[in-house]
């Protein structure tokens, strides 16, 4: 067996989802595809009523035994519910994670085991992402990357990527305690923050994960939820916020408030609100960068703001200059 196929004898894809069965099929391929193709593929499907089982059963028969798929079906419990079925049943040391109505570049695997063979002592790869709907593929936004001990920096902010721009060793998902079932929302932002402990996290600042943009249910189609969840990690991880330097934790308490004023001004209009939030934000962190863009996007109607902000990543977001919250 060469190098290649030891590597990937190793990566378990874990995928879950419900009610998409005519998206999941688009996904398993991608993962079935890649150029070191993965031990195992595993489906948690939790709770579809649609044809679900009938499209992993048609793609086992024909991806036949190079690549083991596993289906798993469950009462519906939620996505977190649903990674951490499949994180138990995989077998591999690292575990790739792919939503339902996402997809890979064909490299993505082997390109971030290429990474972490770099850095042997890391826990974790990311990539980048580039967005696609059914209009097409919508431009890359260059950003920072940042890598290395991201313990203090994670609880700061989200400053990585999404469950679908992952690979994580199995064993500090394990040791991590998984996905919190109890969260709503943010869910990869907290279990990032936990996997960080344990080692370090490594990128390829290349978009090898395309997220699909849908009418489907995403987080971003209810805000409040993720508002409620933003808290609850603030509160779940406060003891360690406090043990950091002031000028970080006003760095923390800042984005929160930037955050919080995107949702009430761009999601639910509320104008004057979001305003006092964004107010509350440059006052407790004026060096920031981000509110200074956040409060010259309160002033931007949406038609010329989104434009604006992904030219403007275009050309700085690899610098750090990047908009990260508007």
């Amino acid at each position: 067996m060469n190098a290649a196929a030891q590597s990937s004898a190793s990566i378990s894809v874990v995928i879950p989802t419900y009610q998409r069965a005519e998206l999941l099929e688009e996904a398993i391929i991608s993962a079935a595809s890649q150029s070191i193709a993965p031990a195992e593929i595993v489906v948690v499907d939790d709770g579809s009523t649609d044809a679900t089982a009938e499209v992993v059963e048609r793609l086992r028969s024909e991806l036949g035994p190079e690549i083991e798929v596993i289906y798993l079906s469950q009462v519906r419990r939620g996505g977190n519910a649903a990674r951490n079925a499949g994180v138990r049943a995989a077998s591999g040391d690292w575990i790739a994670f792919l939503d339902s109505d996402d997809l890979w570049v064909g490299d993505k695997l082997e390109k971030q085991l290429a990474r972490v063979a770099l850095s042997p002592g890391s826990v974790a790869c990311y990539c980048g992402l580039r967005g696609f709907s059914e209009e097409g593929q919508l431009p890359e936004e260059h950003r920072a990357f940042p890598e290395g001990d991201l313990s203090s920096s994670l609880l700061v902010r989200d400053g990585t990527a999404p469950t679908s721009c992952y690979l994580v060793r199995r064993s500090v998902l394990l040791e991590a305690g998984l996905f919190d079932e109890e969260l709503q929302a943010r869910q990869d932002w907290d279990m990032w923050i936990r996997v960080s402990m344990y080692g370090a996290i490594v990128s390829v600042p290349e978009p090898l994960t395309r997220f699909r943009h849908h009418d489907g249910e995403r987080t971003a189609s209810d805000p409040s939820r993720e508002l409620r969840a933003y808290r609850a990690i603030r509160i779940k991880y406060r003891d360690r916020l406090r043990a950091l330097p002031l000028e970080a934790r006003m760095a923390a308490r800042s984005a929160y408030h930037r955050r919080v004023a995107r949702v009430r001004r761009h999601y639910e209009g509320r104008w004057f609100r979001g305003l006092s939030h964004g107010l509350a934000a440059w006052a407790v962190s004026p060096l920031e960068r981000d509110n200074y863009f956040m409060l010259v996007g309160f002033l931007l109607p949406d038609w010329v703001r989104r434009p604006v902000r992904g030219a403007w990543n275009s050309l700085f977001g690899s610098a750090g200059w990047g908009v990260k919250t508007h």
